[in-house]
This record gives C-alpha cells, structure tokens and sequence, in this order.
C-alpha cells in the first residue's frame, strides 16, 4: 500500500480511501478491497468517463501487446524506476491502457537511466511490430514524442551523445550534427527493445492474456511469470557488436 500512495499528500490518501469505500458500498460490498481502491487508482491517474471506449477484439490484442512491450522493458531494466503495473482502462478519456511506474523523487539522472527510458517508451510499437508485423496502430504517437523530446535533450542539454559536449541547438552549423545524434540515440535504443522484446514473446503473449481477462497485471504476477517459466530472461545479454 505504501508503493501504490507514493508521492501522494495525506488528503490525496484520504480521498482515495473514501472513495474506494464508497465505490465498494456501491456494489454491496461488505468491506472495502484492494480492487476497489486500484479502481479509484486508476480514475485519479487516468481520469474517467461515463460510457467506455469500443474497440474490436482485434485492436485489443494490439493494446494488451502494445502494453506488453513496455512492461516487459520495464522489468528488465537496472537502472529505471521500478515498473508496478499495467493495465487497461476503456472508461479513460485519454488512454485504454497504461503501464505505471514507481514516481522518482530525484531530480537528477544517469544516462543509463535514461536510455532505459527511451527503450521503454519505443518498446511498446516494437512489440505491435514483433507481433503483428505491417498491421500496427496508431497508440504510440504519444511514446513516439516523449521519446524524441527526450533523445534530442540527452543530445543538446546533457551531453550524452557520442561526442560528448553541448551542442548550440539554434546554429545551423550543428543543426545536421544533432539530427544525427538524435536519430542513432533513438536507433540505439530501438535496437536494444527489440532484442529484448524478441526473446520474451511466450512472455508477452501469456501477460497479454492475463491482462486482457483481468484488466489489471501487477509487477508482482509478472516477476512470479518469470520465475516459474521464463527464469532465462534476466540472463539476456545485449552486445552491439551482435546486431
């Protein structure tokens, strides 16, 4: 309960208990459960509306991958934000389905840290790709933005690029060194996902399932996933020399 409340202030606790109850009295439910406040959870992060989203059977099994993907990242990596859940959401206004992560209190970050990041955000795509080939939806035009926000601010700002230095953004001298830059950040960490991503499909797929019948999968049943079937899968080791 501490993990799921993190970075939340004592009313935002409060009201989320109350409203948990009152979702549980809502139902008959004689007391309140760890559901009734995951779904208050979720309406608090991802908003809500009255009617859901309809979507065929078909785009479904796109997002549960699609979603997949960036869990998956999210598990293997050592160095981002702990990954605590995934789930689908048809009643939110601005997603069907979200993989959450552990909220950082630190303001500061390694490039390591970072480029776990940009996999991630590329790793839900890969996995649409992995699975359904040419036949790819549009669900990752928002992780396709934040990835490229943030490849050209490990660039330009923080000097994380091959050379190493700060690059004037707005002089056309540099202009094609940055794009440059950008592109192989981007295509380094395309690379990496899909490496990953390629060697944990029977993972994929079974999480996909899980969480398309129970609408929520936590980190906790993932890890147990691994550990009883796909134990190999933290043993994976990415080498660019490789590709």
């Amino acid at each position: 309960m501490v993990d799921l409340t993190l970075g939340l202030s004592a009313a935002q606790i409060e009201n989320l208990f109350n409203e948990a109850m009152l979702n549980a009295l809502r139902y008959n439910k004689e007391k309140m459960t760890s559901q009734d406040i995951d779904i208050i959870m979720n309406k608090m992060m991802a908003g809500w509306q009255p009617t859901d989203h309809q979507f065929t059977s078909d785009i479904i099994d796109h997002i549960a991958i699609h979603e997949m993907g960036h869990a998956v990242m999210g598990l293997v990596a050592k160095h981002h934000s702990k990954m605590t859940k995934v789930i689908i959401n048809l009643s939110s206004p601005k997603s069907p389905a979200y993989t959450v992560f552990e909220g950082s209190t630190s303001s500061i970050y390694t490039r390591e840290a970072l480029f776990e990041h940009l996999a991630i955000l590329l790793a839900g795509r890969i996995a649409e790709e992995i699975f359904f080939d040419v036949s790819i939806t549009t669900g990752a035009i928002n992780d396709f933005e934040e990835a490229f926000k943030l490849a050209e601010k490990m660039i330009v700002y923080y000097g994380m690029g091959k050379h190493k230095i700060i690059y004037p953004s707005l002089s056309d001298k540099y202009k094609e060194m940055i794009d440059n830059e950008v592109a192989d950040l981007i295509d380094d960490a395309n690379k990496y996902a899909t490496f990953i991503l390629k060697n944990c499909k029977e993972l994929m797929l079974e999480g996909a399932e899980m969480l398309k019948r129970d609408k929520i999968l936590k980190a906790e049943q993932m890890i147990n996933l691994i550990e009883t079937k796909y134990s190999d899968l933290f043993d994976l080791k990415y080498c660019k020399e490789d590709e």
